[in-house]
């Protein structure tokens, strides 16, 4: 068997060192971008060493939030154009060095398992995962070929190697770490598509340190469209979590906007969760008929849920250029339509459904509605799974519809960043400080002629 070197390093990649020359020339390029920006900041990009982190792949990470951004001439210039394009991280805080290594290795694990047979070794009575820097089982972690490359999984592998002191040293042979009782696992030939990490800056101040959980969703990257503005706030109440969402723009035009919730959480909701976005994606090229795609998910959930398990969903077609819209509903509430300055400021539309998974095809699909709704410049659409409107303050009191509408009315001349955070401060408090759920807030709103969300 072949020897690789590709491996995943403990420390975290900056730029090199530099020449007084190309110093003076980075300042220069970046001088016009960087005016208006408070002192701090710019001191914070240029010294602090969370601002210089980068993937293998050679992608910068935004400390903020973790996500990986495309790397262009240098880290402080990509900082600068990310900060300029937005506002939240004022209200934002900087991630820690270990939270950062976690979202470091999770990218780097995407690129580097294909390639390194160390990091798909397994005790092979109890597919334990093999650390390879430490050489050990890691208990808390079973694999097999076909969940080698998945999220959740390089999700749990980075948490291990952040925690793993061997790291410092280099990796172990191959031949050292297939022992007798070991394998190295094949890999599926379906390729795996790239996620991206997206944490706000709400789920870090909304972990327990009670219970050590770390508040963690793994999505793709929110698209940025022009004259639009998308925020979100993912929050799992344990490592992982059966909410998601996903924003996908459609070669039409359009725009595909999803959001369920898998009944149940930890780590077989997220399962669940994981198997329904793959076949959404398979199915993308019906996603202009919604009726339709749902009832392909449907025919999906069942095929895969336990007896009495289901997953509520909401499907919803923008057209990103006039505002339109329409929407399924599978046993999800109702979306708010917000529109700040008019009569009617909000309201919630759609009628009762049944969620995936529980009835047959034939029912499932005739309890379908395809409703439509406008929105006009300044217009909000916002969504959220059950662990915002249930959070409970009491056995009997619950953080409710009433209360998550006139919190989002509050922040309807925000930014949608601020928007899903504040309707998540809200009912994080109300809750008295824990989430028993998965929570999940989507807000979308069509900015006005000329205003940029940035």
């Amino acid at each position: 068997m072949e020897q690789r070197t590709f491996t995943t390093a403990r420390v975290v990649q900056a730029n090199g060192a530099q020449t007084p020359q190309q110093q003076a020339s980075i300042a220069a390029s970046t001088q016009t971008i960087a005016r208006g920006f408070p002192p701090e900041l710019l001191n914070l990009i240029d010294h602090d060493p969370r601002f210089s982190i980068a993937t293998l792949d050679g992608r910068w990470l935004d400390p903020y939030t973790g996500e990986a951004v495309e790397l262009l001439k240098d880290i402080r210039t990509t900082a600068l154009k990310r900060m300029s394009h937005r506002i939240d991280w004022r209200q934002r805080q900087i991630m820690g060095m270990n939270e950062l290594a976690v979202r470091k290795h999770f990218f780097d694990l995407e690129r580097v398992i294909p390639r390194d047979e160390r990091l798909r070794i397994v005790d092979a009575a109890t597919s334990c995962w093999i650390n390879p820097y430490a050489d050990r089982a890691e208990s808390q972690l079973r694999i097999t070929s076909q969940t080698v490359l998945e999220p959740e999984t390089r999700l749990t592998m980075a948490r291990i190697l952040t925690q793993t002191p061997e790291m410092r040293n280099p990796i172990q042979e191959l031949v050292t770490l297939l022992r007798p009782g070991r394998r190295v696992l094949s890999l599926r030939t379906i390729p795996i598509e790239s996620e991206t990490f997206v944490q706000p800056a709400s789920e870090v101040r909304h972990q327990t340190h009670e219970t050590g959980r770390m508040a963690t969703a793994v999505f793709r990257q929110i698209p940025e469209i022009p004259g639009w503005d998308f925020g979100v706030f993912a929050q799992s109440c344990g490592p992982v979590g059966g909410d998601f969402y996903e924003i996908h723009p459609l070669p039409s035009g359009k725009t595909l906007v999803v959001l369920g919730d898998v009944c149940g959480h930890g780590m077989q909701g997220a399962q669940a969760a994981t198997v329904l976005i793959k076949n959404l994606r398979r199915n993308l090229a019906g996603a202009e008929d919604l009726k339709s795609l749902a009832v392909i998910l449907d025919d999906s959930a069942s095929s895969f849920l336990p007896k009495g398990r289901f997953i509520t969903l909401f499907l919803c077609l923008l057209d990103i250029d006039d505002g339109s819209g329409e929407f399924v509903i599978c046993g999800h509430h109702r979306p708010l339509l917000i529109a700040p300055g008019k009569n009617e400021m909000l309201h919630a539309i759609g009628g009762p459904s049944i969620a995936l998974g529980l009835a047959d095809s034939r029912t499932f699909s005739s309890r379908l509605s395809l409703h439509q709704f406008q929105l006009r410049h300044g217009d909000w659409l916002v969504q959220c799974s059950d662990g915002i409107i249930e959070a409970q303050k009491s056995e009997d009191e619950l953080f409710g519809l009433t209360r998550y509408a006139g919190t989002a009315l509050i922040y309807a001349e925000d930014s949608a960043n601020l928007m899903a955070d504040g309707i998540a401060d809200a009912a994080f408090s109300y809750g008295n400080g824990i989430w028993k759920d998965d929570a999940t807030v989507l807000a979308i709103r069509r900015l006005a002629p000329l205003h940029s969300a940035h």
